[in-house]
This record gives C-alpha cells, structure tokens and sequence, in this order.
C-alpha cells in the first residue's frame, strides 16, 4: 500500500524525526506541525503558526528568515538550496510499504467494519446502502458468502492491525533503533532536566501520578522503520525460545 513519510530536520538538533501517515491531509497536519516548531524556535514573535495548507511557504520562510539573521545573501541562492544552507527541512513523500493493510483500522475501528458487515448480510439493504456497496453502480455488489469469506480473512489476515508491536533496539544505554510493522506516532519523554532549558519543560504525570518537569521531544528519534518482516522474525525467535 502507499503511504505518506514526512520527515523533519531541525538547525539545533543533529537527528531526523520521521512520520508515516495513510493519508495526504494527514501527513499535511504532521508537516504543518513541525513547520510551526520551527518557526517557533527561530522567531516566535515575527514568524507565527501557518495552517495545514501553508506550511510549504511558511517553511520558505522560516528557512529564508534564519539565512538573514546570519547575514547570508538571499539573491545569490537557488531555491533548492535553501534547506541545505539554513540547516533544515521538511518534506513529504509518498512510498510503498509491503505487508499493511490498506484499511488502516485499530481495533475498534475493526470491530465496528466487523458488526457493519453482518449487519449488510441480516437487512435487506436500501437504496442508499446499495449505492455504497456497489459505489453508484460501478460494481456488484458482494454476495453473502462473499462478505462471509471477508469477514474470515478480517478476523484472520496479520496485515489487519490486531495490535502495534514495537521493537525499540538499546545498545550503550542509548537508542539505536525504532522498528514497528505499521505507522505510529511517538514522543520521548525524558525526566532527566538537570541541563535541560527551563522554558522547555512541561509538567507530565511521573510514576507515582504526580506532575513532575520533564522535557518532550519528537525529534530524537532518528528513524521509526516500518518493517513488518523484522516484526514477524521476532515473533518467531521469541517462540522458539531464542
């Protein structure tokens, strides 16, 4: 299936943060998102939020708005150099990704397409329905041994997101590697703030439930892989005792 991977470097920070997303709108709101953290770490007064639809110009900007504060020439730069001399970018691209499924359900969202079905096979469908089911006529409609058939491969088909299994790889007490077999959002939190900036902290439920200062970040995490092979792999090594 394709997806939507929107990466983000950032000037201060020396790692990638990287986002997979089933939709364009979707991975339109995560750049938008990391657009506007930039903007706030160069200039939150004269540089504000961009929405959704402007965050490419509003990149532009942020990134031509740090060259003049280092008194770099504007004129003599190409576009596409841009984000190598201000020291960051965002983009999105579009990739293949083997072995998801194209539904793109947690499981509640499997549950309820689960109860639709064997509702459509118990009522005589009207007018309205059938248009869905046969998407105004383009196609037929499926039978019920069809939708039986459907309903066996949902409860049975791995790419069918049952559960997010995560693989975080440690090596040196540091984190070397983020594995999942389907997209995932995910923040660091760190309570470690001894040298941390005091405008950067936030107040997050410790252990014990009380509001401790910690810092969250989305752009330590050099790379969430998506690879749902590595996952079924450590299933197996795990099953086998290894």
């Amino acid at each position: 299936m394709n997806i939507f991977v929107v990466t983000g470097t950032h000037f201060s920070v020396p790692t990638t943060i990287t986002s997979y997303h089933a939709a364009a709108y979707e991975a339109d709101v995560a750049a938008a998102e990391l657009v506007n953290l930039l903007r706030v770490d160069i200039d939150p007064e004269t540089l504000p939020p961009v929405d959704v639809s402007g965050w490419q110009l509003g990149l532009v900007e942020a990134q031509r708005r740090r060259l003049e504060a280092h008194g770099i020439e504007l004129a003599d730069l190409e576009p596409e150099t841009l984000a190598v001399q201000a020291g960051f970018d965002v983009r999105v691209d579009r990739a293949e990704v083997q072995g998801l499924s194209p539904l793109m359900v947690d499981d509640r969202e499997l549950s309820t397409v689960r109860a639709a079905l064997r509702n459509y096979q118990r009522a005589t469908p009207d007018a309205y329905i059938l248009s869905i089911a046969t998407n105004d006529d383009r196609h037929e409609p499926m039978t019920m041994v069809e939708i039986d058939y459907l309903c066996e491969r949902l409860n049975s088909d791995p790419s069918v997101a049952q559960e997010t299994n995560v693989i975080v790889e440690v090596q040196g007490g540091m984190v070397q590697d983020i594995v999942a077999d389907r997209p995932i959002k995910l923040w660091v939190v760190d309570y470690d703030v001894e040298s941390a900036d005091p405008d950067d902290l936030v107040m997050f439920a410790g252990a014990d439930g009380d509001p401790v200062p910690a810092t969250v970040n989305g752009w330590t995490v050099d790379s969430i892989r998506i690879d749902p092979d590595r996952i079924a792999r450590f299933d197996e090594a795990l099953g086998a005792g290894d």
